[in-house]
């Protein structure tokens, strides 16, 4: 029986650590003008012992940057966007402060539990949607049971 309380014990670690990283991302995942993926993935066993931890990743996309697009022989092109000075300094803050939140969030994570470990990444695509560019980052956590 100890080893089906260590077991639960574990998983329910799993499930609170999973909770509170979605609480901390709460402000991207209600918010309308984001679109926030989650991912869980169950780490990998290898002859009964684990190899690999089990992680949650969130893909969340970038503030929005409208552009022109150019019809060109060879599709779209996507990097024209015209705008004054001030529309790009309002996108840069815009950025800068999106990725100041993502620290936020993950601080509070690591704060609370100092073994997960994370990887923030961005997507080398972007989409056109509705006359946007849409670009993502993925943050993920590593969640071994301790």
């Amino acid at each position: 029986m100890k080893h089906i309380k260590k077991y639960n014990e574990s998983v329910d670690n799993i499930n609170d650590k999973i909770d509170y990283i979605k609480l901390c991302f709460t402000e991207f995942i209600d918010d309308a003008n984001f679109e926030v993926e989650i991912e869980y993935n169950q780490g990998e066993y290898y002859d009964d012992k684990k190899i690999n931890g089990d992680s949650l990743a969130l893909g969340i996309n970038l503030p929005i940057l409208p552009f022109k697009s150019n019809k060109k022989l060879t599709g779209i092109s996507i990097s024209a966007f015209e705008g004054s000075i001030e529309d790009y300094l309002k996108y840069s803050k815009s950025l800068y402060d999106f990725y100041l939140d993502i620290e936020v969030a993950i601080k509070r994570i690591l704060d609370k539990y100092s073994d997960i470990e994370y990887v923030i990444s961005k997507e080398p695509f972007e989409e056109q949607v509705d006359g946007k560019l849409l670009s993502y980052i993925w943050v993920e956590f590593k969640l071994w049971n301790t």
